[in-house]
């Protein structure tokens, strides 16, 4: 995974790659902080299995190691999506305006 810093915000992310038999595409996930996550071994059966795995925030569903699209680009997509975030944030803390 690598680090990108926008602002006083560290993320990571990663490249993933979706295929079929029409087409493919990548996409960008980004993640901030880890979360801890608590599942069984084999989806219902098995021990408990409590690990460590980095939080999800926003996907950008474009390849972000693409030469054709600009710095520029990615700076305005990510903080667009940065403020989508921190406006999440005030409407559960109760500031509508």
């Amino acid at each position: 995974m690598k680090e990108i810093t926008i602002g006083n915000r560290t993320l990571q992310f990663q490249v993933k790659c979706e295929a079929n038999e029409a087409d493919s595409y990548e996409y960008a996930e980004f993640y901030e902080g880890t979360e801890t996550v608590t599942r069984k071994k084999w989806l219902l059966f098995g021990e408990t299995i409590t690990k460590e795995e980095p939080k999800l925030v926003f996907t950008i569903y474009s390849d972000i190691t693409s030469s054709r699209l600009t710095k520029e680009y990615w700076r305005r997509e990510i903080s667009k999506q940065l403020e989508l975030l921190d406006r999440r944030d005030e409407i559960l803390k109760g500031e509508y305006i």
